[in-house]
């Protein structure tokens, strides 16, 4: 089956976060907080810019990862005529799917060092890698 490697890495990373919340919610936590917490949590930011009296900072981490896998057949012509259905010949070709997983955080703070405000974009679960470092919730 050709998901088959692609689907155990999406369990795998969804079992492993299913301790913690919403990304997005653990990243509001922050709001109103220095920004040497944001720290604690997500590492030293890879980037830092800085607009008018307030500062911008950036965490990033991007991954691909590429899958090879037999290209399907579906149909075809044996011995007693027209075949239907799929399936995966012996020998037939193989081709490549790229996934990509990466996380962007932003957090801008006042002249203070408080976080004002938070932003992420999280693709194929890329933003567990950060997630990981939060406290678990208990309910």
């Amino acid at each position: 089956m050709r998901l088959k490697p692609f689907l155990l890495i999406a369990i795998l990373l969804t079992l492993a976060n299913c301790a913690h919340s919403n990304f997005g919610e653990n990243l509001q936590t922050l709001k109103g907080q220095n920004i040497d917490t944001a720290i604690h949590y997500l590492g030293l930011p890879d980037n830092k810019l800085t607009l008018d009296d307030k500062d911008l900072y950036i965490w990033g981490y991007q991954q691909n990862y590429v899958e090879r896998s037999p290209i399907s057949t579906y149909g075809g012509y044996g011995s007693n005529g027209p075949v239907i259905g799929g399936g995966i010949v012996f020998g037939a070709p193989y081709g490549y799917d790229t996934y990509r997983y990466g996380c962007t955080v932003k957090i801008l703070t006042n002249t203070n060092k408080i976080i004002e405000h938070i932003e992420h974009e999280n693709t194929g679960s890329g933003c567990s890698k950060y997630n990981q470092k939060f406290p678990e919730k208990t309910e």
